[in-house]
């Protein structure tokens, strides 16, 4: 299921005046909860002595899981002690690349619309600025009494609509369809389209269905971890993307 769908599947068993916007911060809720306590996904940012205080802070010291230098791994309970009072505490044998090996949480879900004046020279939109498309987004748009989706093929001077026969000056409005898939799949993905739908009943003060739709997503998660879990053949560190590289 994408984020779209769970989305739509909401606003058809429970109609409601919420924004898009505001779904899709409850959707990333349970994305990071889910990233957080059952799919574990690592990665690393190599740096030096000089740059790692950076590193570990643009992470966030929380996500830090470990540090690797050379043959050797550092747990978290060591990098806590090479700080004090913001000073640099290195040990001394730190030498050459450093691997910081950290959680990574999911990237937000991007929704994009866009209304007003544009132009479409050779099949490339152009807009007044950018306006936070990118390479591979699947757009709807209406222009000139026509109805058309694209999916943006580049991104460099405009954005490559992928059929350069078209040319149109006026307004124009297009929307981003959200294809990100979740965090699950089938049929735990539905405690999604539950969270929406407890978020809408607890702000509008309904909150017997708000216990309802909750306890629905607290079983779907719980089961989902279970499922999880049975099927973990090695730690989480198997999720770690490129260790070797």
């Amino acid at each position: 299921m994408t984020v779209d769908e769970a989305i739509k599947s909401a606003d058809r068993l429970y109609p409601n005046r919420y924004t898009v916007e505001e779904k899709l911060r409850w959707c990333r809720e349970v994305s990071a909860a889910i990233r957080n306590e059952i799919k574990k996904i690592y990665d690393f940012i190599v740096t030096d002595t000089d740059g790692l205080r950076d590193v570990i802070d643009r992470v966030g010291f929380d996500r830090v899981e470990s540090i690797i230098t050379g043959e050797k791994t550092h747990p978290k309970t060591d990098v806590r002690s090479w700080y004090n009072d913001g000073r640099r505490m290195l040990p001394v044998d730190f030498r050459g690349k450093i691997k910081v090996v950290y959680l990574t949480v999911p990237e937000d879900y991007r929704y994009v619309t866009y209304r007003g004046d544009a132009q479409i020279r050779e099949g490339v939109l152009v807009l007044p600025e950018k306006c936070g498309l990118e390479t591979g987004d699947v757009i709807d748009v209406s222009y000139g009494g026509k109805d058309a989706t694209f999916t943006i093929v580049g991104d460099e001077d405009g954005y490559y609509l992928g059929d350069d026969t078209i040319d149109y000056e006026g307004e124009i409005s297009f929307e981003k369809r959200m294809c990100e898939e979740l965090e699950c799949d089938s049929p735990y993905d539905m405690m999604y389209v539950d969270f929406i739908i407890g978020k809408i009943c607890y702000y509008q003060g309904d909150y017997e269905n708000y216990n309802q739709h909750m306890s629905q997503y607290n079983s779907k998660i719980s089961m989902y971890q279970r499922w999880r879990k049975e099927r973990e053949a090695y730690g989480n560190m198997q999720n770690l993307r490129g260790y070797w590289s």
